[in-house]
């Protein structure tokens, strides 16, 4: 697992901050990004099984994205900006997240 280029803890930041990406079709999955690396975790849609089932706290997110398959991809893969996306929170967790080179 890859560690972000930028310190995600230390000083007055947690330390782990979550992000989710979210599609039109009700799909979501949130990002848990820490010094030691990230993760993902699939979350259940709205409406269906409370995500708490799944260990996850809906309201937990610091940052959220929203757009097309098509345009999550582009963004996180820098080809297009993030804020073509619909954004909401603290947008540089994404900047942060674009900035990340995971280890090999």
């Amino acid at each position: 697992m890859g560690r972000p280029r930028q310190q995600l803890a230390g000083g007055d930041q947690p330390a782990e901050r979550r992000a989710e990406l979210g599609l039109p079709e009700g799909l979501f999955w949130r990002l848990r990004l820490s010094a030691d690396g990230a993760r993902t975790t699939r979350l259940p849609a709205p409406g269906t099984v409370p995500a708490t089932a799944a260990g996850e706290d809906p309201d937990a997110a610091d940052a959220f994205a929203r757009g097309t398959a098509g345009e999550l991809v582009l963004a996180l893969y820098g080809r297009t900006a993030v804020d073509s996306l619909k954004l909401e929170g603290d947008r540089r967790l994404f900047d942060l997240l674009l900035a990340w080179e995971p280890e090999e």
